[in-house]
């Protein structure tokens, strides 16, 4: 059975996958988008964009414009 993951494990699995398509592209300003396209609490939107902005900081991303 598959233990259930964490959300900061889900943000950084998604925004991995998604820097690394991008390749040398990734790095500079960025618009951090989280949707969730109407069935998500508003609350569980907040949570996955604060793991994702920390995440993407960190990898020398500067998000510059949000929207939850």
């Amino acid at each position: 059975m598959a233990r259930w993951k964490t959300a900061n494990e889900i943000a950084g699995e998604i925004c991995t996958a998604i820097l690394h398509d991008l390749g040398d592209k990734a790095k500079g300003n960025a618009l951090l988008f989280v949707n969730g396209f109407g069935g998500t609490p508003a609350m569980v939107l907040y949570l996955m964009y604060g793991f994702a902005r920390t995440l993407l900081e960190l990898l020398g991303v500067t998000v510059v414009r949000s929207l939850v």
